[in-house]
């Protein structure tokens, strides 16, 4: 969650060692089938999520209900090309190093009688 500063902006996120987009590019063209590039840029959910899909189109019985899964697949494969430099951005910067300047405000809640 991002808090704003005295100037009312959000505050960049400051740079960390970080990930190269060319690795990642390398990893998606080489091992991005098995999610290797989500691996590298911490996305371990998402690639955990790709190399069980791809093994669920690979065992899935039925030739339309494989050729499915594969498809869902490929998509999700094929968007990364196109997100790589997004998500390589994102895992060279750390989120929680920006400094907050005051605590969230807490959440408001309206009840009605109804």
């Amino acid at each position: 969650m991002w808090i704003e500063n005295e100037s009312g902006k959000r505050p960049d996120r400051r740079p960390v060692r970080g990930k190269s987009l060319g690795v990642a590019y390398a990893l998606w063209l080489i091992l991005g089938v098995f999610g290797a590039h989500r691996f590298y840029l911490g996305s371990f959910p998402v690639g955990l999520a790709q190399v069980c899909l791809l093994i669920l189109a690979l065992v899935t019985p039925g030739e339309i209900e494989g050729r499915f899964v594969l498809s869902v697949w490929a998509v999700c494969y094929l968007a990364d090309l196109w997100r790589l430099p997004r998500l390589a951005m994102l895992a060279r910067t750390d989120p929680l190093a920006v400094p907050l300047d005051r605590p969230a405000p807490p959440p408001s809640v309206t009840f009605t009688k109804g």
